[in-house]
């Protein structure tokens, strides 16, 4: 299983933050345009319970995604989990909204692992843990712009 951890200050509230990430829109915002994906079956808003189908293209094929929210706490946190069908063998993902010092923080903990067993595992370590620190890299920065920007 692998873990990883990715924070950030954003210049926003506590709120404004964990609105911006509850709002299913706002998706297509921080996804980068390399990663092609489409969406089917989502919520406008986000709220625990919340099932939604994201389709991945990989290797010339769309591969669906069930993720489900499985918590959320106002203001604070929402978790979604891969809830059937996917690419992956297990997915958590915890958005974390971090009022501290004057200052507001996004933080996502991510755990996964992927289908395969070995094979699986030397996908992760030579590539996978890369494209996923890159793809929060971006989630992260146009976070920041969104807000630098209203």
């Amino acid at each position: 299983m692998t873990s990883l951890e990715f924070i950030s200050a954003i210049p926003t509230s506590q709120k404004e933050l964990c609105d911006f990430h509850l709002k299913f829109v706002n998706v297509a915002v921080v996804t980068p345009p390399i990663i092609k994906v489409r969406f089917s079956l989502v919520p406008d808003r986000m709220v625990e319970g919340s099932r939604m189908t994201v389709e991945i293209r990989q290797f010339g094929h769309w591969i669906p995604w069930d993720v489900t929210v499985e918590k959320l706490e106002p203001d604070s946190l929402m978790v979604d989990v891969q809830s059937g069908r996917g690419p992956f063998k297990f997915w958590k993902h915890e958005h974390h909204f971090i009022e501290k010092d004057n200052a507001v923080f996004l933080m996502d903990r991510l755990s996964y692992q992927l289908p395969f067993g070995l094979l699986g595992t030397i996908i992760d370590l030579i590539i996978f843990r890369w494209i996923q620190k890159m793809l929060f890299s971006y989630r992260h920065k146009k976070t920041r712009e969104y807000f630098l920007n209203t």
